[in-house]
């Protein structure tokens, strides 16, 4: 029992001392005044140094116009094309299938897939080259168009990403 209140004693008596010790040790800063500003008055004016910024906003329309439409232009074209290699599926796998030995029918079937692919994949291409192209030639016109026209739209190429 004593030696409970020997331990028990040992251990609080560190922190009794820290707890007492610890306003001796804080320091004191001086404190910090920060100067009082005087409000305008009626009579003062606050003047921007800074020059205003202007935006062609007719050089931005035309730039953003030829965007819009050359991208709709590659849209349709990459759908003209995709359309055109469906019907060329389609019909080689009419065909395909209209093959009586099986081992010609597989490869007839192997081919018109492959076919369709191939051109799916190249006018995937021409369509992200297309958007590609419209985006930088818009930026090259925005830039041409004045200094802070590229602050007031901020967006990029990749509003398209999913067309």
């Amino acid at each position: 029992m004593i030696l409970k209140k020997i331990g028990a004693s040992l251990l609080l008596t560190p922190l009794v001392a820290a707890t007492l010790a610890l306003p001796a040790l804080a320091q004191t800063t001086p404190r910090q005044t920060t100067p009082k500003t005087t409000p305008l008055r009626q009579t003062q004016t606050q003047t921007n140094t800074m020059p205003k910024r202007t935006v062609d906003v007719a050089c931005i329309a035309a730039a953003v116009d030829m965007r819009e439409a050359a991208i709709g232009a590659a849209l349709d074209t990459y759908h003209t094309a995709v359309k055109t290699a469906l019907d060329a599926r389609r019909a080689a796998l009419k065909a395909a299938w209209a093959i009586a030995e099986s081992k010609e029918r597989r490869a007839a079937i192997k081919a018109a897939w492959s076919t369709f692919r191939g051109t799916w994949s190249k006018a995937s291409k021409a369509l992200r080259e297309a958007k590609r192209a419209a985006w930088k030639k818009y930026r090259d016109d925005r830039k041409a168009c004045g200094p802070s026209a590229a602050s007031d739209d901020p967006t990029n190429e990749s509003v398209d990403a999913n067309l």
